[in-house]
């Protein structure tokens, strides 16, 4: 990564020390809209960095570190966001258990669940009973009455 053009500002990360990256159009926070980045403090520590203008922060968090970007233009933020999103594509979380499913995997699953779903319903059916003094007839559904075209059918409660 090389922010601007000028050759005296330089930076040089590696990709995975990025923790998180989005932008910050909160000018409370900070005084420009940026694109903020939390590193990882102890991978960050091996970063080269040239010039007093790129501003890295310790956060209070002992292993991480803050990096803002805040572009002449602002219009730029968006596309280095997305850049940002290219590279963490690249670099997927070492830490990640995801393992897609092969297609006999999913059905075996769907039928699990499945099956789990129709488990946990008969429990609810065989737990849930009316008492007897609640079966006067007060909860059965209404019945309809025929009624002809272009009048109100009415229904008994």
């Amino acid at each position: 990564i090389s922010p601007g053009i000028d050759s005296s500002v330089y930076l040089e990360l590696m990709y995975p020390v990025v923790l998180m990256h989005a932008v910050c159009r909160d000018v409370s926070s900070y005084p420009h809209q940026c694109l903020y980045l939390q590193l990882d403090e102890e991978e960050a520590n091996e970063t080269e960095c040239r010039n007093d203008s790129i501003e890295v922060e310790k956060s209070e968090l002992e292993d991480l570190c803050e990096l803002r970007f805040a572009l002449d233009e602002e219009n730029n933020l968006q596309k280095l966001f997305e850049d940002f999103c290219f590279c963490a594509s690249l670099h997927p979380d070492a830490d990640d258990d995801f393992v897609p499913l092969s297609a006999e995997e999913e059905q075996q699953q769907a039928m699990d669940e499945a099956m789990n779903e129709e488990a946990a319903l008969a429990h609810f059916d065989s737990i849930l009973t009316i008492s007897n003094d609640l079966q006067d007839g007060r909860f059965d559904d209404a019945e309809e009455q025929d009624s002809e075209p272009g009048t109100r059918s009415r229904h008994r409660i």
